[in-house]
């Protein structure tokens, strides 16, 4: 396998295990927060739903055990005091072409 091969079977393995990580998360957060952005910012729900918009109350709320080796490089570690760096924020993913999570983006209406 060259060097190729392999930094592209890295990147995809990076974007599968960020787009499980944040589904799980997803799946896992406040919908009634939703129902907040929409209103504040007006969009629908369905759209932020479609996008896969989520909120996260708590940092703890990112520490998922079986991803735990990776957050760090997800990027939702602060490098200052190596706690998750989203509390209180709604999470915007941001997709590629192929619908594979790149990075994740965090959003107050407050900060």
């Amino acid at each position: 396998m060259s060097n190729l091969d392999s930094a592209i079977d890295e990147l995809n393995e990076y974007e599968r295990d960020l787009t499980e990580y944040s589904d799980y998360i997803k799946a896992n957060s406040n919908t009634e927060k939703l129902k907040l952005l929409s209103k504040l910012r007006a969009f629908d729900v369905e759209t932020l739903e479609k996008h896969g918009i989520y909120y996260i109350a708590d940092m703890a709320d990112m520490i998922v055990p079986k991803y735990i080796p990776k957050l760090d490089s997800f990027g939702i570690i602060s490098e200052t005091n190596k706690k998750p760096i989203f509390n209180g924020r709604w999470i915007i993913p941001i997709y590629d072409s192929n619908h594979m999570i790149q990075s994740l983006v965090g959003y107050s209406p407050y900060a």
